[in-house]
């Protein structure tokens, strides 16, 4: 839904953020250098915040995470939609310099958010989904923790992966099955509803 409501390339660059967690900072730093589209791979090497290009957030934080095959096809028809810049920027401005994401987050996705009725949110939205939909999928942490670039696998699980209600009415349903197996269910017994 979201998308529908996005143009080139924020479309791309929401796209990227939202398949692979990557921070907002390390998106705006990714130079066409740091796409591998042979092996697939993206190489996470700098950050660009607040007006100054630096290294990763943290030594786990400067990684390779590979490239699906839709976003392999995303970022392949973004670039030849993109005119070359000295930076060599995936995700260049109209001067061919890095978009500040405080300005992208106003001009681009809060407007956005508001045309598809979605709550008012920040860039690192797109990185808790992430993790909570790899826990959902029941991938290991560890793929989460790698994917996201952090140093341990508690800032994974304590920070980043949420709960699904519909997950956790499932967890309580089976273990009320195990528990209670002769408990009449709503739709089996008397009704309980008054």
């Amino acid at each position: 839904m979201l998308f529908e409501h996005l143009e080139e390339p924020h479309r791309a660059l929401v796209f990227l953020i939202a398949v692979t967690g990557m921070r907002v900072s390390e998106v705006l730093a990714l130079q066409w250098s740091d796409v591998d589209f042979e092996r697939r791979l993206l190489h996470i090497r700098r950050t660009f915040y607040r007006g100054n290009f630096g290294l990763p957030k943290t030594d786990a934080s400067e990684r390779v995470i590979p490239i699906s095959d839709g976003l392999s096809y995303a970022l392949h028809q973004h670039r030849q939609c993109t005119r070359k810049t000295v930076m060599d920027l995936v995700f260049p401005n109209a001067k061919g310099k890095p978009y500040e994401a405080a300005n992208l987050l106003q001009r681009v996705l809060h407007p956005a958010l508001a045309n598809c009725g979605l709550p008012r949110t920040g860039w690192r939205v797109f990185r808790r989904s992430v993790a909570t939909a790899l826990s959902e999928m029941r991938e290991p942490v560890r793929t989460a923790q790698q994917v996201l670039g952090h140093s341990s696998p508690q800032t994974t699980l304590a920070f980043y992966t949420q709960s699904v209600e519909e997950s956790q009415r499932s967890a309580i349903s089976r273990l009320e099955r195990v528990l209670f197996p002769n408990v009449p269910k709503l739709e089996e017994g008397p009704s309980l509803i008054h």
